[in-house]
């Protein structure tokens, strides 16, 4: 395992525990205090609920009438596992200085524990490697072997082994699970640790978590790096095999160079003897053969040692794409759970928009309504106002008429008196008739006036009531359309 896989493992792994103080987000500007571990009726799979140490959250712990836990608004915030982070122990300044009296005393027992089920969420598939902090090593004494344990992503099963192991470093826990999500039968790299079911083991052919489901292009990096997997396991065993072929020819020439110290052992002694010369000179072409197949094995090993040096070149370079296709992996991974959590940020604030744009819209059908029953009222006060400056019209046309009849009158009664006063010789009963008559005819010209003009004065007093009243409405609609065109525009600014 590499330093790379190493480390990405001890990110998926990392244990949170209510009560924890930890970063949201990839800043540090949201940071707060575990509350919540588990699953939610808002969305599948596990959620953290943070109780944020400043408020630049997004809820009170309540999401969709659920609460889940109970802080103050705006403090609280849900988050993915791969989005939370633990916050350094002891905090820097400026994260103490937001801690304050935000941080409760203690935390309810019954959102540590549920239905008596110890919650392991640094335990991932069947084994789980243990983190090296306080709350880890609290919890390790805690656990026990048969004891029924909850894994990451809500994964349910018995502890059947916890203790170091071959294929990694540190404290590792095997879990047999309820249900066939796991990743193997017990056993990695040929050694057995725990006994589980086939079921359990069937679930290697599916290895993602239920909890963290990738995408299309993610689960492409995974097929790309089983497959240089498998090319650097291919490689690895054509490596052993020329490793074995040459030191099978190590041997051979090995094997080659006794006989050949032997000749020359049996060359020196048949000097010395002088009796076998001519087997000399058969041994001696036996020794010029050999000589020459040891350089041409020598060559075959430098051929072969070429090779071997080609094939490492190769499994260095397969090794240095591996790792940094699993850094590309790691990346599109952390990627798409910031993109998961935009996604979730921009769904709670549609629905709060949603319910703000219902709002304003009813409040706009009431404007209208308002705007159109002030209209009504207004064009019912200007027909009633054209109706009494009718009437007003006809009202002065008739003072007028009387006017005239009352200076026809006025000429009869000076004619009248002239004819009196020409006439006045006649006597005293002549007087009197004349008197009559004048009194006859003035009284109800008199009288007429009187009537029209106080008729015209109520008429006018009346307009002017009217126009009064009018105005006062106008005016007051006038003021009302204003304010409801200004509210409008400032609705219409905020939909925007």
């Amino acid at each position: 395992m590499s330093h790379c896989d190493q480390e990405t493992l001890n990110v998926e792994q990392t244990e949170f525990t209510v009560g924890d103080v930890v970063y949201v987000g990839p800043g540090t500007q949201r940071i707060g205090k575990i509350e919540f571990i588990g699953e939610t009726q808002f969305a599948s799979g596990v959620w953290i609920g943070v109780n944020l140490f400043s408020p630049c959250g997004k809820n009170d712990g309540c999401v969709d009438g659920v609460t889940y836990f109970t802080c103050s608004p705006l403090h609280g915030i849900f988050s993915k596992r791969g989005n939370v982070r633990l916050a350094p122990n002891p905090l820097p300044e400026e994260s103490c200085s937001k801690v304050g009296s935000t941080i409760p005393d203690k935390v309810p027992d019954n959102q540590s524990k549920q239905n008596s089920i110890l919650d392991v969420d640094s335990v991932c598939s069947s084994k789980v490697s243990l983190v090296n902090s306080p709350a880890c090593a609290s919890g390790r004494n805690t656990l026990q072997i048969g004891d029924h344990v909850q894994v990451s992503g809500g994964r349910i099963g018995i502890l059947r082994y916890l203790g170091p192991t071959e294929f990694a470093v540190g404290e590792w826990a095997g879990v047999e699970l309820d249900s066939p999500i796991g990743k193997n039968d017990g056993s990695v790299s040929g050694v057995r640790r725990s006994q589980e079911s086939l079921l359990s083991y069937s679930s290697n052919l599916s290895s993602v978590s239920r909890s963290y489901r990738l995408n299309q292009v993610n689960n492409g990096l995974q097929r790309l790096v089983k497959e240089k997997e498998a090319h650097i396991e291919k490689l690895l065993q054509e490596r052993e095999m020329e490793r074995s072929d040459l030191a099978k020819n190590y041997h051979h020439c090995y094997d080659k160079s006794l006989k050949l110290s032997r000749i020359i052992i049996l060359i020196n002694l048949t000097k010395l003897t002088g009796v076998f010369f001519s087997y000399f000179n058969n041994k001696q072409i036996i020794f010029v053969k050999a000589q020459a197949e040891t350089l041409n094995q020598q060559a075959v090993i430098q051929q072969l040692n070429q090779q071997l040096e080609n094939m490492e070149a190769v499994l260095q370079h397969l090794r240095d794409e591996h790792e940094q296709t699993t850094i590309k992996l790691h990346e599109e991974r952390k990627n798409l759970e910031d993109l998961q959590f935009r996604i979730e940020e921009e769904n709670i604030d549609k629905s709060t928009t949603e319910s703000q744009n219902a709002d304003d819209e009813s409040k706009i059908f009431e404007l209208e309504e308002a705007l159109m029953s002030a209209r009504e009222t207004n064009e019912r006060m200007e027909l009633e106002l054209n109706k009494l400056r009718v009437e007003l019209n006809d009202l002065l046309q008739k003072q007028t008429n009387v006017s005239n009849r009352s200076d026809e009158n006025k000429s009869q009664i000076q004619a009248s008196e002239l004819n009196i006063g020409s006439c006045f010789f006649v006597g005293k009963p002549s007087l009197q008739f004349t008197g009559l008559v004048s009194e006859t005819s003035i009284t109800p010209t008199e009288n007429e006036g009187e009537s029209f003009q106080n008729e015209c004065e109520r008429l006018r007093n009346l307009l002017a009531e009217r126009q009064a009243e009018a105005e006062i409405m106008l005016k007051h609609q006038a003021e009302t359309i204003e304010s409801l065109t200004v509210e409008f525009n400032g609705q219409v600014e905020k939909l925007n």
